[in-house]
């Protein structure tokens, strides 16, 4: 894991944080492992999704059938 470097001031809901606070007790995690977790899979869905993307694009048309 990389050094914390940076601060992050985030305002939420009171919602949101009362599900952070749950989540927090139930796994014994801080609510900051919480949201940094959150926001690596968020870009890691993002790039895997431009990845399947990408591979869609380079395989020739599934829909052309020979006639």
């Amino acid at each position: 894991m990389s050094t914390l470097e940076r601060r992050l001031h985030v305002l939420i809901d009171q919602e949101r944080h009362a599900r952070l606070t749950e989540e927090s007790k139930r796994t014994g995690r801080s609510v900051g492992d919480i949201v940094r977790s959150a926001i690596d899979l968020h870009f890691d869905e993002e790039r895997d999704q431009a990845r399947r993307a990408a591979a869609a694009r380079s395989w020739p048309s599934c829909s052309k059938r020979p006639s």
